[in-house]
């Protein structure tokens, strides 16, 4: 198991993590960087790859609620709603830099989506790691949602983790970080749709709540997604 296996740190994030900030902050999800750290510390010592994958968003997001006129953060954007907007009369702000053919060719291609508070903002303290993660801890950090019209929340999409993970002869990865029912679940149900196999390790994720995280992990067993503990890891890394 330990020569293919990759570490992924998912958003552990100043924004997401450090309750000073506010907004986007979850009860104890400090608790996924803690405990990631220990994961961080106990692959080095299998000499097992660490990767840190995380949001870095430009302030002119397509998803950002401060890029519309009338728009509040967690309101819902769709297609039918935007449909009629016209180049002359539309609810595009002055700060976006996205137009409203690329705003509609968007959300011809993804469900309704929920806007959001400006967060992780690109190479600010927003996006970088919370403590006790720092820098040295990683051999590669990897973006994501760096592009102006691009959401999604999987550590796979827009990205070039998959390349990285084919190029070290990567196939067993080690999941943590937030959120357990957003970047987590689907970072989780894409690698195994790429062939790799995932384990998510229960200490060190965090959901946003718990009816949600609860529907995501049994989606997760049900997809053979494996969720175990530290110590659990440890055995599997010493069989």
């Amino acid at each position: 198991m330990i020569k293919n296996t990759a570490l992924l740190s998912i958003d552990n994030t100043q924004w997401f993590e450090n309750k000073s900030l506010n907004e986007l902050y979850v009860n104890e999800w400090e608790q996924a960087a803690k405990f990631t750290k220990q994961i961080v510390d106990l692959c080095k010592s299998f000499w097992i790859q660490i990767i840190n994958v995380f949001d870095n968003h430009p302030l002119w997001h397509v998803l950002f609620s401060a890029n519309y006129k009338n728009k509040n953060p967690y309101d819902i954007i769709s297609l039918d709603e935007v449909s009629n907007w016209t180049e002359e009369k539309n609810g595009i702000g002055s700060r976006a830099s996205f137009s409203l053919s690329e705003l509609k060719d968007y959300l011809s291609k993804s469900w309704p989506q929920v806007l959001w508070p400006d967060h992780c903002i690109q190479w600010t303290q927003w996006a970088s790691l919370m403590t006790p993660l720092k820098d040295s801890d990683f051999d590669i950090h990897i973006p994501k949602w760096e592009k102006v019209v691009n959401s999604w929340y999987s550590a796979f999409d827009h990205t070039k983790l998959d390349e990285v993970l084919k190029k070290w002869w990567k196939k067993t990865l080690i999941l943590t970080g937030v959120a357990t029912d957003y970047c987590v679940w689907q970072t989780a149900l894409d690698a195994k749709n790429l062939w790799y196999e995932p384990y998510i390790i229960h200490e060190a994720v965090r959901g946003v709540a718990p009816d949600t995280t609860e529907k995501m992990i049994e989606k997760l067993k049900n997809s053979w997604i494996r969720i175990i503990t530290k110590n659990e890891l440890f055995q599997l890394l010493n069989s």
